[in-house]
C-alpha cells in the first residue's frame, strides 16, 4: 500500500510539474519530468545509485557533502530526491531543503516546486526554510500571488512566517513592478506586527521604491529606520538612495546626505562616492567633484575604474580632453585597468 502511495505521488507530481510548467510558462522536457518515476535506461548520471544509496545508510554528514559536491544538474538532483524518499528512514528536512537550495541555486524553479508538492503529496516533513525557498521560487518566476498562497500551508502546518518570508513576498511584488501592494503589505507588517522587520527588509523596500522612481517615499522610510533602535540605516541604503536622488537631478539633497551619513557615523563607500561624482559632473559642478575626490583620499577609500570612468567621461564631454588625459594617467598610475568605456569616453573626446 505503501509503495502505491509513493508511486502515485510521484505520478501526481509530474502532472504538477507539467501543470506548473504550462501555467508559469517555463519549458521543460519530459525526460526531466520522466526522471521522478525511474532512472533513464539510456543515461549514466554522474551520481550513481549506489553512492546515494551508501549517504542514506551513513551519518547524516555524508549526505549533506554529498548535495553539496557531487549534485550538478536536475537529473542528479532527482536521482538523489528519489532515494532519499525511498530510504527508511527518511532524511531529515535539513537534507531535503539542502537539496532543495542546490536545485534554486541551479535556477531550476519550477522543478524544485514540483519536489516540494511532491514532498508534501508524501507527508514528508518540512519547516519555515523549506517554504520560504518555495514563495522565493514563485517569486523567481513572477508568480507572486502562487507565493501568498503558500501561506495557507504555513497555517496548516502551525509554522509562523518570519521576517524572511514577508522580505521575499516583498520583493515578488517589487519585481513585478506591483509598488503599491508592496507598500500596503509593508504597512501591514509594521502595524500589525506581523514580523519585526530588519536592516534587509528595510533595504528591500527602500531599493525597490528607489527603483521605483519614488524616492520621496524612500526618504520617509529611511527617516523611519532612523528612529528605530534595533535597525540602522546602513551604507548600501544610504547609496542607493544618493544614487536615486542624483538620477532626479537632485545633488543638493545629495550631499546633505552625505554629511548625515558622516555626522552619524556611517561610512561612505566608493559606490557612495561614485553616484555623488556622477550626478555633480552631470552638472559640470567641477570644485565639488574635486573636493570629493579628496575626501576619499582622507577617508582611505580607494578610487576604482568607475571613479575614474565618470570623470573622464565627463570632462571628453566638456571638451576637456587635456584634463580627461591626466586623470587617465593617474589611473594607470594607481593600477586600475581602463575598462572599454573609458576607452570609448576618450576617443569620443578625441573626435569632438
Amino acid at each position: 500500500m505503501m509503495l502505491k502511495r509513493r508511486a502515485f505521488g510521484s505520478i501526481v507530481s509530474i502532472s504538477m510539474f507539467q501543470k506548473e510548467s504550462a501555467e508559469i510558462g517555463t519549458a521543460t522536457s519530459t525526460c526531466t519530468a520522466a526522471t521522478f518515476l525511474l532512472p533513464n535506461p539510456y543515461s549514466k548520471p554522474i551520481l550513481s545509485f549506489h553512492s546515494a544509496a551508501d549517504a542514506m545508510d551513513s551519518p547524516p554528514v555524508v549526505l549533506t557533502n554529498l548535495i553539496n559536491n557531487d549534485i550538478n544538474n536536475l537529473e542528479e538532483a532527482l536521482f538523489l530526491y528519489n532515494d532519499m524518499v525511498r530510504s527508511r528512514p527518511v532524511p531529515y528536512v535539513f537534507h531535503f531543503n539542502q537539496l532543495l537550495s542546490r536545485i534554486v541555486k541551479m535556477k531550476h524553479y519550477s522543478p524544485a516546486i514540483c519536489v516540494f508538492k511532491d514532498m508534501y503529496f508524501l507527508s514528508i516533513q518540512v519547516d519555515d526554510y523549506t517554504l520560504n525557498t518555495v514563495i522565493n521560487c514563485y517569486c523567481l518566476l513572477n508568480r507572486v500571488d502562487l507565493g501568498f498562497c503558500i501561506l495557507g500551508v504555513f497555517f496548516k502546518y502551525g509554522i509562523v512566517p518570519d521576517v524572511t518570508t514577508f522580505n521575499t513576498l516583498l520583493r515578488g511584488l517589487f519585481r513585478q513592478h506591483m509598488v503599491p501592494r508592496a507598500q500596503e503589505l509593508f504597512g501591514k507588517i509594521i502595524c500589525e506586527k506581523l514580523c519585526e522587520p530588519n536592516g534587509v527588509m528595510f533595504g528591500t523596500v527602500i531599493n525597490g521604491l528607489c527603483k521605483a522612481g519614488n524616492t520621496g517615499k524612500a526618504v520617509e522610510f529611511l527617516r523611519v529606520m532612523g528612529k528605530e533602535e534595533r535597525v540602522k540605516p546602513t551604507t548600501i541604503i544610504y547609496s542607493t538612495i544618493i544614487d536615486s536622488l542624483c538620477k532626479d537631478k537632485m545633488v543638493d539633497k545629495t550631499l546633505d546626505l552625505l554629511h548625515e551619513m558622516v555626522e552619524k557615523g556611517i561610512a561612505p563607500d566608493v559606490v557612495t562616492y561614485n553616484c555623488l561624482i556622477q550626478g555633480l559632473c552631470k552638472f559640470g559642478r567641477w570644485k565639488e567633484v574635486t573636493k570629493l575626490l579628496i575626501e576619499m583620499n582622507d577617508f582611505h577609500i580607494v578610487r576604482d575604474v568607475f571613479t575614474f570612468g565618470i570623470v573622464i567621461d565627463a570632462l571628453c564631454k566638456e571638451g576637456e580632453v587635456e584634463a580627461a588625459e591626466d586623470v587617465f594617467q593617474t589611473m594607470l598610475k594607481q593600477g586600475e585597468r581602463p575598462s572599454c568605456m573609458t576607452y570609448g569616453a576618450l576617443m569620443d573626446g578625441y573626435c569632438l
